[in-house]
């Protein structure tokens, strides 16, 4: 015979929940410290680049000269969306996700 499944309660032990959420805070801190130098590294990059360009070239339009510093901002507006901004909004949850497939 086999033993009926008894209903989960949906609570943890105490000290289990605890580690488990000191590994969501650890893990949200080192994502943070990531995104934090990953736009560093590209703005760097990005002014590095425009102030490349215009040593290498002479360039008498302002306008060209304000457009390539608005690209350069651009590159460092993009970096912190794809390295702050969606890895924070994608919460560590104790959650159980969806299943896919048609619904019964």
């Amino acid at each position: 015979m086999t033993e009926p499944s008894r209903p989960a309660t949906g609570r943890l032990p105490d000290a289990l929940r605890e580690t488990l959420e000191r590994g969501v805070r650890r893990l949200r801190r080192v994502a943070l410290w990531r995104g934090v130098l990953a736009v560093t590294a590209f703005a760097a990059l990005a002014f590095l680049a425009v102030m490349a360009v215009d040593a290498a070239t002479v360039i008498f339009s302002r306008t060209l000269r304000w457009l390539l510093s608005g690209a350069a901002f651009l590159v460092a507006g993009l970096a912190a969306h794809f390295f702050l901004v969606r890895p924070w909004n994608c919460s560590a949850t104790w959650a159980v996700p969806p299943r896919p497939g048609p619904k019964p």
